[in-house]
């Protein structure tokens, strides 16, 4: 998973769903890569590393599957996070447009991602785009983004046993290969060519009416 280190990106749900779904002898590991414009990579990392032994002893767990976090820096861009792992996993509480997902889907990758979202339609054409399930609840509001929200807006809770779910059917998969095609081919519905030719029937419809 790749984002802001903020309550608004979710990766306490992604790490407390992943921690509770495969045990420390499965050949699986989570990467996140952390961003912030609030303090330094290396502060990000410390942040999520206190934050991942929190949650293991909240759970009790004297062992844990492997988890890995990343700091952002140019030596390390979010290709080389897509290009390595086999998935990628959003407990975003709200976006319109989930790109880290996309780029995920553009790399071949599985993206597990909310039906909720006005996007979320075209990340389902595939049944291998494996997808979360959100409920609608009220939660306090993010500092990071205070300017972005207000008082009475809620945000998005993700359903921690439909997340599991589509890890573990990810984490099972057999045939990657054909995932891979596949998730690849849906990305050319947002080709240049596809994109362009759709604006110019919607600027030519609306020429009609002038």
């Amino acid at each position: 998973s790749i984002g802001e280190y903020t309550k608004k990106s979710g990766f306490t749900s992604i790490i407390r769903a992943y921690l509770t779904e495969f045990k420390f002898w499965e050949n699986v590991t989570l990467v996140i890569k952390a961003k912030s414009k609030l303090a330094t990579p290396k502060e990000v990392i410390n942040k999520f590393l206190s934050d991942v032994e929190m949650t293991k002893m909240g759970l009790g767990l004297q062992q844990a599957p492997g988890i890995t976090i990343i700091g952002d820096s140019p030596e390390n861009p979010d290709d080389n996070v897509h290009s390595t792992c086999d998935c990628y996993v959003s407990a975003d509480h709200g976006l319109d447009w989930d790109f880290h997902g996309f780029d995920a889907m553009c790399f071949g990758k599985t993206p597990i991602l909310p039906v909720n979202f006005d996007y979320s339609h075209y990340f389902s054409k595939s049944p291998f785009l494996y997808e979360t399930y959100y409920r609608n609840v009220y939660a306090s509001q993010d500092q990071t983004y205070n300017d972005m929200f207000s008082s009475n807006q809620g945000w998005l809770e993700p359903n921690l046993n439909e997340m599991k779910k589509m890890m573990r059917k990810a984490f099972s998969m057999a045939n990657r290969e054909e995932l891979s095609n596949i998730c690849k081919k849906a990305k050319d519905d947002f080709s240049y060519q596809k994109v362009g030719s759709l604006l110019l029937k919607v600027l030519q419809n609306e020429k009609e009416k002038i």
